[in-house]
C-alpha cells in the first residue's frame, strides 16, 4: 500500500490576479474588407510560475488495501492516513506491475515493467541482481529538476556482500539515506538491535536525556517515522523529494507490547500474532506507522 503526497509549503498560488484590459478598439469599415483588432502580445498578462511542490511517497509493506479505515476497516486505527485520504484523492481499482515486492518497487523506482529492468524474483540476499546502473530512476529525475532527494527504510532492489548492500539508494539518486537495510529485509527485527536489517546502526538518542535506549527499547517503525521527519525539517533552499518505505508491515508481527494489548482488548480482536482477521500485532504496527 502507498501514499503519494505532493505539496506547496508556500502560498496555495504565486499566480497574480489578471490585471483588467480594456477591450481593443475596433477599426470601423466601409464593409469591403476585413478589419483586424491591434491587439500586441505584450498586452497578455504575465503570471509567476509556481513553485514546484515538495513530494513524500509513503510504502508500507505487504499492507492490505482493506486494513485500512479509510477502505473501510472497522478495528484498525488509522485516523491521519484516513485524513489525508478524505482530503486527496484515494482508489478504489489498482493493478500491481508484480506480485512480489521487488518487482513491484523497481517499478515504483523506475516507471518500467519488472521485466526490463531485470528484477521479476524476490531478492534473496545473496543475489547478484539488482537496479542497472543505465536505467534512470524517479530519484535521478527528481535530481535533474534540482530537487533534493532522501530515502528512510527498506529498499530491497540489491542483494549484500559483507554486511553491506551491494547497490543502495545511494547509487541511485537518493542523497540523503537512513535506516536502509545492510544484511536483510527484517524479517521480524522490528526491536533494537535490528539484526536482520542493519546491525551495526546504533540507537537514536532520546530527545530528553541524549543518551540512546536500551536494547529492546527503540522500535524500528518509530526508528524511520523520526528519520522522516529529521529530513521534513532540514533547513533547505530547493524541493524536496522524501521516499519512506516501512519495514512494516511484513511479517514476523511484531507490534509495541502496550499497543497490542490495548487493540487485544477489543472484544473483537483475534486472537494473538498470527490471527488472520483482526490481529492485534499488526493493528498495533499500524498504529505506529500512522
Amino acid at each position: 500500500m502507498a501514499l503519494l503526497l505532493a505539496f506547496d509549503t508556500t502560498a496555495a498560488t504565486k499566480s497574480q490576479p489578471a490585471a483588467e484590459t480594456p477591450a481593443p478598439e475596433i477599426a470601423e469599415s466601409d464593409g469591403d474588407e476585413s478589419v483586424e483588432p491591434d491587439v500586441a502580445a505584450d498586452d497578455e498578462p504575465e503570471s509567476e510560475p509556481l513553485d514546484p511542490p515538495n513530494v513524500v511517497f509513503i510504502l508500507v509493506d505487504d499492507l492490505g488495501w482493506a486494513e485500512l479505515g479509510c477502505y473501510g476497516n472497522k478495528f484498525n486505527e488509522t485516523p491521519n492516513i484516513d485524513r489525508l485520504a478524505k482530503g486527496g484523492m484515494r482508489f478504489t481499482q489498482a493493478y500491481a506491475a508484480g506480485p512480489i515486492g521487488t518487482a513491484t518497487r523497481v517499478a515504483l523506482m523506475t516507471g518500467q515493467s519488472p521485466a526490463r529492468a531485470g528484477l521479476t524474483n524476490y531478492l534473496r540476499p545473496t543475489s547478484n541482481w539488482q537496479i542497472p546502473a543505465e536505467i534512470l530512476t524517479l530519484p535521478e529525475l527528481f535530481q535533474s529538476a534540482g530537487y533534493d532527494t532522501g530515502m528512510v527504510g527498506k529498499w530491497h532492489l540489491s542483494g549484500y556482500r559483507r554486511n553491506r548492500v551491494v547497490s543502495g539508494p545511494a547509487k541511485h539518486g537518493f542523497a540523503h539515506v537512513a535506516v536502509s537495510e545492510q544484511v536483510g529485509i527484517g524479517a521480524g527485527s522490528y526491536f533494537h538491535p535490528y539484526t536482520r536489517v542493519d546491525p551495526k546502526l546504533p540507537a537514536r538518542p532520546t530527545s530528553s536525556t541524549g543518551e540512546s535506549p536500551k536494547n529492546g527499547a527503540e522500535y524500528l517503525v518509530d526508528r524511520v517515522n523520526a528519520e522522516a521527519v529529521d529530513f521534513l525539517q532540514k533547513p533547505r533552499e530547493q524541493p524536496f523529494f522524501l521516499y519512506i518505505s516501512h519495514y512494516a508491515v511484513r511479517t514476523s508481527l511484531l507490534g509495541k507490547p502496550d499497543l497490542v494489548d490495548q487493540f487485544g482488548q477489543k472484544p473483537e480482536a483475534g486472537d494473538g500474532q498470527y490471527a488472520s482477521r483482526n490481529n492485534p500485532h499488526l493493528a498495533a504496527m499500524l498504529k505506529t506507522v500512522d
